[in-house]
């Protein structure tokens, strides 16, 4: 295992994981992009390093709007703002500590009107660190399906550290990962204590 030195653009330490300054080097000396040719290469460069940038895809939001189909490029004010944010964020770009794996992990979940998020970290005297999160921004669908997607949205229910979806019906019922449905049919079904039901009883089970 290495301990010290350079893996796949990433300068590994004691410390951590920081960038390559080597690599970003070039890229802090860039002008701002003409074209879509030349806005793909910076986005792809800088997105190498995303995990170092927070908040990378809501700073690149102006940038990769420019990328869609059938979008006139025209390189704004709110386009160079997003540029010199990346690259003065690749130059502040903090150290990369690996999570402790003695204690607890914390999954935080959110959703608003135009996105759903979550976060995952660890509470390391009283503070959360942040190890990985993601969100989920339906950008690709059309304003029907957008509406329904967040229509749907409103049925679940969070309760730590289970998610239920609120029925037609009135009832609440717990989402389970795809990997658990079998045991969940076993146990209503083929064990001991289960019995031959119907399918709708099986499905209300």
């Amino acid at each position: 295992m290495v301990r010290d030195g350079i893996v796949l653009g990433h300068i590994i330490s004691e410390a951590g994981i920081e960038v390559d300054k080597a690599k970003i080097e070039v890229m802090t000396s860039l002008q701002p992009p003409s074209n879509v040719k030349a806005l793909r290469s910076f986005l792809g460069h800088a997105g190498f390093y995303r995990r170092f940038i927070k908040d990378f895809s809501k700073k690149a939001r102006p940038l990769t709007a420019l990328l869609c189909k059938d979008v006139t490029f025209e390189f704004g004010d709110d386009c160079l703002d997003a540029f010199h944010q990346i690259k003065c964020a690749l130059v502040s770009a903090p150290f990369m500590q690996p999570p402790d794996w003695d204690l607890n992990f914390e999954v935080m979940c959110d959703a608003i009107d135009f996105t759903v998020g979550a976060v995952l970290g660890q509470r390391k005297d009283k503070k959360l660190h942040a190890i990985y999160s993601a969100s989920l921004e339906p950008d690709d669908l059309n304003g029907y399906a957008k509406k329904k997607f967040f229509q749907e949205l409103r049925r679940f229910y969070w309760d730590e550290p289970y998610l239920y979806r609120h029925c037609s019906d009135g009832t609440y019922k717990r989402c389970i990962a795809e990997a658990e449905s079998l045991d969940v049919l076993f146990h209503c079904h083929g064990s001991e204590y289960a019995g031959h039901f119907a399918t709708f009883k099986t499905v209300s089970k």
